[in-house]
């Protein structure tokens, strides 16, 4: 698998952009923040990521939101286990 970090966003925390995401989600699902906001905290709070790092965990992060339903009901389907009670494990080990 290819990674497409750059040097300058493994500075701050030592975090790929796909640990970055999940800690968006952890926000977005468990906290209750609105999408928007958190990626804004989070692009503000790393601004040495590349343009191109932004732009995947931006579309990473809405694209996840906004599919979150379809996704669940396509992992249930081949799952022995709800998503419902596990959402984020099953985020993680699919994001990650």
């Amino acid at each position: 698998m290819t990674e497409y970090t750059t040097s300058k966003s493994k500075e701050k925390g030592n975090k790929n952009p796909r640990e970055l995401v999940l800690e968006m989600l952890i926000k977005i699902f468990e906290e209750g923040q609105y999408c928007h906001t958190v990626i804004r905290q989070t692009l503000s709070e790393y601004s040495e990521l590349g343009k191109r790092d932004r732009a995947f965990v931006t579309r990473l992060c809405r694209g996840t939101v906004e599919r979150c339903l379809t996704l669940d009901f396509e992992i249930e389907k081949y799952a022995s286990l709800k998503i419902k009670n596990h959402r984020l494990f099953v985020m993680k080990q699919l994001i990650l």
